[in-house]
């Protein structure tokens, strides 16, 4: 991911394949992606609040997302199962994500 000093750390890795550096794109633009979505379910649902939001926004939906991530194999199973039906939910509404997540 992303660090504000690093940038990408591309400049530390090599990748001489353009089609591996694609794949690799790919492959963090999902994973951003999911999290962001997983923060929107979570802060839907009100779970915001237990991660230390004192108000709204406070966190943004990708934040909340990696610490719901860290999260979920602690989480209360009526929490979880929740989370992961309006994760569900958010997916069903993003036809793209239904198009790229049938072909894997």
């Amino acid at each position: 991911m992303k660090n504000p000093r690093f940038g990408l750390g591309l400049t530390q890795a090599v990748i001489t394949r353009n089609d591996r550096r694609d794949a690799l794109f790919l492959l963090a633009v999902l994973a951003h992606t999911l999290l962001t979505l997983l923060g929107k379910a979570g802060q839907d649902l009100g779970m915001d609040r237990m991660l230390g939001a004192t108000r709204p926004g406070q966190l943004s939906l990708f934040r909340q997302g990696l610490m719901l991530f860290d999260l979920i194999p602690k989480m209360r199973e009526d929490r979880l199962r929740a989370l992961a039906q309006k994760f569900g939910e958010l997916l069903q509404e993003h036809g793209l994500f239904i198009g790229i997540l049938g072909v894997i």
